[in-house]
Parts: structure tokens; sequence; C-alpha cells
């Protein structure tokens, strides 16, 4: 689908190269006001995130989410430079987290799919009438 403003008309390394650059800026910017403010540095992924998203569109944002995860996950929570758990405490809260996506992700799309049935029991109630 083209796009109206002629943003997406980018070659394919300039959509994907935003993310990966963009990322890096706020990581480097990220650790030098860490040093300094010691501030909550996710806000600043999140707009990289959303200026690759604007930019590049939906697969570019996704990647720029990704690495933003990975970059944040790596470099600010502990343990520092791994992502993997480290200690039985830190390897017991991982199972635990994991147990609560998994359980949230079964809600959600439980959600997903009884609105679906609901709108096509609705729409089938409604062409009978």
């Amino acid at each position: 689908m083209p796009d109206s403003l002629g943003w997406r008309r980018h070659p394919v390394i300039l959509n994907y190269g935003v993310p990966v650059l963009s990322v890096g800026v706020v990581l480097a910017l990220t650790h030098w006001l860490n040093f300094y403010l010691h501030a909550a540095p996710a806000s600043l992924f999140i707009c990289a995130v959303a200026v690759s998203a604007w930019l590049g569109g939906l697969m570019p944002g996704l990647l720029a989410t990704v690495l933003s995860i990975l970059a944040f996950k790596y470099y600010f929570v502990p343990p520092i430079h791994s992502l993997v758990p480290q200690t039985a405490e830190e390897k017991r809260r991982f199972r635990d987290a994991q147990r609560r996506r998994t359980v949230r992700l079964r809600e959600c799309t439980g959600a997903v799919l009884r609105s679906g049935v609901c709108r096509r029991w609705r729409s089938g109630a409604c062409r009978a009438r």
C-alpha cells in the first residue's frame, strides 16, 4: 500500500537502519544520563521505538522493540551484562515471571477468541431477525 506522504518509499536498508541507529544512540545517551542523573532509562527506548515505527512502519518498529528490550535487559537489569539468570533467586524470579506472562497470554488469547465468537454470534443473530 503506497503511503500518501511518501515516507515508506525509502530503501529497505534505510528503513531497517533507523531502528538500529536510534536504539544505539539511545543506549549511548542513556549510559551518559545514567552516569550523571540515575534517571529511568526505559522512556528513551520508548522514543526510539516510536520514531522507528513512525518512519519505517511495523516491521522496523518491531525490530526497534526487540533491540530495545535486549539492550535494556543486558545493560540495566541485574545481573548487568548478562541475559541469563545467575543465582538460584534470579532463576526462581525468572520462572515466576515466565508463569505470569504465560497466564496473561492465555487470558488475552481467550478474550480475543471470546470477542470474535460474540461478534459472530451477534452478527448471525442480527441476520436472523
